[in-house]
């Protein structure tokens, strides 16, 4: 799948996680080492992804792998 939308660190210490915040949902990016994704925190991009694991619920939010990079705003 393609998605859009901003790089941001949430949680802190050993829970800190890149995640991805779309205008409908969030997901926690499994492999943020990837295409230098870490280093793009608060940047817009386009990624192309595959799912690893549906949403639990609030605060669990969907987790995806990045496949490609393919635009950074």
């Amino acid at each position: 799948m393609e998605l859009s939308g901003t790089l941001s660190v949430r949680g802190g210490g050993k829970m800190a996680h890149l995640q991805l915040d779309t205008p409908r949902r969030s997901y926690w990016i499994d492999n943020p080492e990837a295409f230098g994704l870490q280093q793009m925190q608060n940047r817009r991009v386009v990624v192309k992804a595959r799912l690893i694991q549906k949403a639990i619920g609030p605060g669990f939010p969907a987790k995806i792998e990045v496949l490609s990079l393919i635009e950074a705003l």
